[in-house]
Parts: structure tokens; C-alpha cells; sequence
């Protein structure tokens, strides 16, 4: 299975309408928008319909729902997967509050944003991906996304990929 992470796109859904999701469309299964305007990919649903899309809210989407947690895979290698923007953590100021957070949420993998700077590690056996931020990056950086892929066995590898 592959899930396209995408976060902080700010409202600027060009590279993910016209470049990103064409160019996967027939690889991902699942792509999550992990906050600060989600609705940059719930738009394209419908354009992409065979790609399961769902988004979280962020600091600037304040009615919405910040964290969702949901399943993938049956069995021994069932696997639950939460996300989230991050801002309700403070990953601006360190990773150890979303590291508690997930053990106590017994999940297998978090993939979060906010911090528009990607990271990728395991750290108590759950799997933590930031895929950066799409149109906003910091530092100079170029922007990038994520893209996961979970093995029948139910084992997390990430890459990011700048654009």
C-alpha cells in the first residue's frame, strides 16, 4: 500500500492538482492532507476518485477535526495509523510530546505537519513522518511531500521528495 502525505499548502493546490496526483494517481491508495488548509486536496476529489482522501485540520482551520486515527491491513498485521497537524502538540518546540502522544494513542505510525520542515523516524516502534510543506518551505529549502509505503507485513518505509 502507498499513501501520499501532503501538509501547509497554504491554500495553493497547483502542484498537487497539476503535478503531484496525476503523476501518482495510479500508485497511491490513500492520500492525507495533514492540516493547514486540508481543503486544498478534499477539492480534488472528485477529479481523483479512486484515491481514498482525507485531511485534518491545522491552525488556521479551527473548526475542524485536528487528529483522526484510522486502520490499514487485517489480521497480525493490521496497523492503526494516526494523524494530525501537530500544532495541538507543539512540534514547533521538540518531538517528545508527539512521541508521548502516539504511545498513548497504542498506534503504529503518525504522520504529522506544521512545522513545514520533513522528518522521518521511529522512535518506540511507531514510525513518525513530516512530509515538509508543499508551498511554504522554510529555510531556502524546496518544497516536498511524502510518500509512505506500508509492506503486506505491515512494516513503514517513507521517502520525501522535493519538488
Amino acid at each position: 500500500m502507498k499513501i501520499l502525505l501532503i501538509s501547509d499548502t497554504h491554500n495553493d493546490r497547483r502542484l498537487l492538482q497539476n503535478t503531484i496526483l496525476p503523476k501518482y494517481a495510479d500508485e497511491i491508495q490513500i492520500a492525507v492532507h495533514l492540516g493547514d488548509f486540508a481543503k486544498d486536496l478534499m477539492h480534488l476529489q472528485a477529479t481523483f476518485p479512486n484515491i481514498q482522501m482525507m485531511g485534518v485540520g491545522g491552525s488556521f482551520e479551527l473548526n475542524e477535526k485536528t487528529e483522526h486515527i484510522f486502520e490499514i491491513g487485517d489480521g497480525e498485521f493490521k496497523r492503526r495509523i494516526m494523524v494530525m497537524h501537530g500544532h495541538t502538540v507543539d512540534v514547533k518546540t521538540g518531538l517528545s510530546r508527539i512521541v508521548n502522544h502516539a504511545r498513548r494513542k497504542d498506534v503504529h505510525a503518525c504522520f504529522f505537519g506544521h512545522t513545514h520542515m520533513p522528518v522521518i523516524l521511529v522512535e518506540h516502534d511507531i514510525f513518525f513522518m513530516n512530509p515538509g510543506s508543499l508551498s511554504r518551505p522554510l529555510y531556502g529549502n524546496n518544497g516536498s511531500y511524502g510518500l509512505v509505503t506500508v509492506s503486506p507485513q505491515g512494516e513503514f518505509h517513507g521517502d520525501v521528495i522535493e519538488i
